[in-house]
């Protein structure tokens, strides 16, 4: 941790030099800087924890998302939080910094999956030229590839029927390359060649390995060998000198059981021998040495074997694992024992410090169709759904699940909550939404309306007041609701089951968005047919002759300074701020409507005195001139 001194401005100074330096490759570095807010926060180390993830962001940086593949940064928008990315099939693609942190791995430049994206010729020349090249390149930062590894990388480079002359190819000069294939099993694997590997190791030799890591790993590899009797019981010999050995972690000899099981296949000896040596460990520990396996079957062995010995072993799991793979074996044992009823009633009394099974159950719950269950507890579940969206300390990986459920499922969620809520626990809940800082006001919107529906008597009185504009008004309005409906509302559904189509909606940026834009759409026709619901033409105002109302010019008088002004009364959508023409609806229209030529009041907002010199009908001329001008000023802040 680094510990500046806010005031120290001079040593700050210096850190944001060092950064440019050693980024003035980027171009946005004095943006990302500037962003990262080192110069002036209380908490620096957050400060360039942001900065290094920004920098992964840096235009011309390549990235990878799982289902879009290999990406490159095109620009990031400092202002708006949002980076523009080019992936194969979407150009341009938009996504917000805490998206782009939560699913983009950055990628650097020599990174085999960039190679391929960027140097696709090359790699089809060296498939027929020099294939062991390929692999080298494959093989960059790791140690060893397996078969299926490969021919999955290069499904697009090597054809099925291409394969076994490439792999004989690959063979003729992978030593020159420094790297080795052999043959393990029914596959081919493919690693560096290292003090270790450029002799064949024996069996005598493994033990002398003092890195624990790669022993296993030496132990596995002879595994896959056909051993004598002798060789054999070498194996056995050197698994339980490094089960005795005091100096090898605990995770390390659980691990050691399991590569000798997967050898001799004795699950009684694995069964007595992982009792021994977990004896007397919490599950804690034991949940911990779950995790810390290499293999998901040594996982789930282990998890089993836990949960034989240990029944609350599965709820322990369940509660506070990380790993939702091994949450789904606990939620299988749970169900078949007593159901997830106490579950949920310890989730929901803690339901930040089990925050990951929280989103777990609703997910699944949601996925399947299935009534929440506790939905009595509505509140206290949406508040903490909402809760997880937004509290910095739940850590982005939570943040990002609880919005990517949130979308999906938000209202899907809050109808089934409203079928068991009381309507006071209604009204709490739209209290918290109103609140949200997370959810956009027309989703608030829409929540309100679900709710009125449930509970009508939640919603507020309306005073069924009318508005008056002109009919040209009216017509722009009804045009850009004709729009919506037959134009943006179509083309967004099409974009949603586009999207939908891609798969995986939880990380799906396109879908996500769609649905967002579909939320906003179906919020603007509400809006504007309510509105159209109570605006009347101004044009069928009838007119008192010398007596200001809407749809009247009338020219007044500082009673002092002799001043004139013209001012058009119309409606709302009618005004044009700052050239007179203003809304029946506003303040000023509120003194001088209803007063008569000759008549003076008083300008609360000026503070000034005027007199009425002239009031006349406005003629429809008038009306087209104000509307083509308001279309104009609109056209020019656009």
């Amino acid at each position: 941790m680094l510990d500046i001194d806010k005031n120290n401005v001079a040593l700050r100074r210096k850190l944001i030099s060092y950064y440019k330096h050693i980024y003035s490759n980027c171009d946005m570095i004095d943006d990302i800087l500037e962003k990262a807010n080192i110069l002036r926060t209380d908490d620096i180390d957050k400060a360039i924890e942001l900065l290094g993830r920004l920098m992964n962001l840096c235009p011309g940086k390549y990235v990878y998302h799982k289902t879009w593949g290999v990406g490159k940064i095109q620009s990031i928008d400092i202002l708006f939080n949002k980076v523009f990315i080019d992936f194969p099939s979407y150009s341009g693609h938009a996504m917000s910094f805490d998206m782009a942190f939560d699913v983009l791995t950055p990628l650097e430049e020599d990174d085999f999956l960039v190679v391929k994206r960027e140097k696709r010729d090359l790699l089809l020349t060296l498939k027929s030229e020099n294939p062991a090249a390929i692999i080298k390149l494959m093989l960059n930062k790791k140690e060893e590839l397996y078969e299926n590894e490969v021919r999955k990388m290069l499904t697009d480079i090597i054809k099925d029927n291409e394969w076994k002359s490439f792999i004989e190819g690959v063979k003729k000069t992978a030593k020159s390359e420094g790297f080795q294939v052999k043959r393990k099993g029914n596959r081919y694997v493919f690693s560096i060649l290292t003090h270790e590997t450029k002799k064949e190791l024996t069996i005598e030799e493994i033990e002398g390995i003092s890195d624990i890591k790669k022993r296993l790993k030496a132990l596995v590899s002879f595994t896959k060998q056909k051993l004598t009797e002798e060789e054999r019981k070498q194996w056995i010999g050197i698994i339980e000198n490094t089960i005795k050995d005091k100096e090898i972690h605990l995770e390390d000899k659980v691990e050691i059981l399991f590569i000798k099981y997967d050898y001799t296949k004795d699950k009684e000896e694995l069964d007595k021998r992982l009792s021994v040596l977990l004896e007397g460990k919490d599950l804690d520990a034991k949940q911990k040495i779950i995790n810390n396996l290499s293999q998901k079957r040594y996982k789930k062995e282990l998890f089993y074997f836990v949960v034989s010995e240990d029944e609350m072993f599965a709820e322990e799991v369940f509660l506070k694992t990380s790993d939702d793979w091994l949450r789904g074996y606990a939620e299988k044992i749970l169900q078949e024992k007593n159901g997830l009823s106490n579950i949920w009633m310890k989730i929901l009394q803690n339901p930040h410090q089990y925050s990951s099974s929280l989103l777990y159950l609703i997910d699944h719950a949601m996925k399947k169709g299935k009534k929440i269950e506790f939905a009595k507890r509505s509140v206290i579940l949406f508040e903490s759904l909402i809760n997880l969206m937004s509290t910095e300390n739940t850590g982005q990986k939570v943040r990002s699940k609880a919005k990517a459920i949130f979308l999906k499922y938000g209202f899907d969620l809050f109808r089934t909550l409203l079928e068991t809520a009381s309507q006071e626990e209604v009204k709490i809940l739209l209290d918290i939404v109103k609140k949200s800082a997370i959810i956009d006001s027309g989703d608030k919107r829409a929540f309100e309306s679900l709710a009125n529906a449930r509970y009508p008597g939640l919603k507020e009185k309306d005073d069924g007041r009318v508005f008056y504009v002109t009919k040209a008004a009216i017509k722009k309005k009804e045009k850009e609701l004709d729009h919506l409906l037959k134009v943006e509302i179509p083309a967004n559904s099409e974009a949603i089951g586009k999207a939908a189509r891609q798969g995986d909606l939880s990380e799906n940026f396109d879908y996500i968005s769609a649905k967002e834009k579909q939320r906003k759409l179906i919020d603007r026709v509400n809006i504007l047919k309510a509105e159209l619901s109570k605006a009347r033409p101004i044009e069928e105002v009838p007119y008192i002759e010398g007596e200001v109302g809407i749809g009247t010019r009338v020219v007044i008088e500082d009673v002092e300074g002799g001043e004139k002004r013209e001012i058009v009364i119309l409606g709302p959508w009618d005004s044009i701020p700052g050239k007179e023409v203003i809304s029946h609806t506003a303040p000023f229209a509120g003194e001088v409507i209803g007063k008569k030529a000759g008549e003076t009041f008083f300008d609360t907002y000026r503070k000034k005195n005027y007199r009425i010199a002239s009031v006349e009908k406005c003629k429809k001329k008038g009306y087209k001139t104000a509307m083509l001008y308001k279309l104009r000023v609109e056209k020019s802040r656009n």
